[in-house]
């Protein structure tokens, strides 16, 4: 478990220098890609920019870890180009996901880093990928003729505005009453706030979340409710 929580660490760590950036990268296309439960190999364009006025030799680190925390990353992709001054590049990466054979859907954060020579990680961006419920499975893996009304309806997390300066409104609906958990970390993986922890009836919630205490940054806003896990990245700009 402490080897997990290590990698986890690593994983999330981001030594961003926001006031003269090394580096930014930005995953195309953010929480819209769908992966049937099939599985399969599936291509993730990333856009990375060289916002200095020099050369530089850059590592491009993409992995995806299945949601909840805790567990080892899927396989990943690397690749290492140079880029002058101001140039931007598109890199496709591939991400490998097996078939889901839970009759429930999975969820998946996809990391891509952006690594200096010294092995520095200098940008980050995370965004998340749901994998559809296998069809009809029961617990012991044998095929069921499963209705689709006979799983709940999952938790929805939203944050708006996104980015934000200092204070954004976290709204999540639940289908039914449950424990809920509305926490938000940053990049180096230690919880900053605590925005809900306890019973919530069915229906549409909102709180406020204020960062005025932080700096800028990336963090991870994370709903946990019945079992289910949302996330969402945040952006704090100062």
């Amino acid at each position: 478990m402490l080897r997990r929580i290590a990698c986890i660490a690593i994983l999330l760590a981001a030594a961003t220098a926001w006031a003269q950036p090394q580096a930014t990268i930005e995953i195309a296309g953010q929480n819209l890609t769908q992966i049937p439960w099939q599985g399969g190999n599936f291509g993730v364009m990333a856009v990375v920019t060289n916002p200095t006025a020099e050369n530089v030799h850059y590592e491009i680190v993409m992995m995806a870890m299945e949601l909840p925390f805790g567990q080892e990353p899927l396989c990943s992709d690397h690749l290492t180009f140079y880029l002058h001054p101001g140039q931007v590049c598109h890199p496709v990466m591939s991400i490998s996901f097996e078939e889901n054979l839970a009759p429930v859907s999975k969820q998946y954060l996809v990391y891509a880093q952006v690594v200096n020579d010294g092995g520095q990680t200098v940008a980050l961006d995370v965004t998340r990928v749901f994998q559809a419920a296998h069809p009809g499975v029961d617990d012991q893996g044998s095929l069921n003729r499963v209705s689709p009304s006979a799983f709940p309806g999952e938790p929805t997390l939203t944050l708006n505005p996104n980015p934000f300066n200092p204070q954004t409104v976290a709204r999540y609906e639940i289908r039914d009453a449950r424990h809920v958990s509305l926490r938000v970390y940053d990049t180096a993986g230690r919880e900053v706030a605590t925005l809900v922890d306890g019973w919530r009836e069915a229906g549409a919630h909102e709180v406020t979340f204020d960062g005025s205490a932080l700096p800028s940054g990336i963090y991870l806003a994370k709903l946990e409710a019945g079992g289910v896990i949302q996330t969402q990245k945040l952006v704090l700009v100062k």
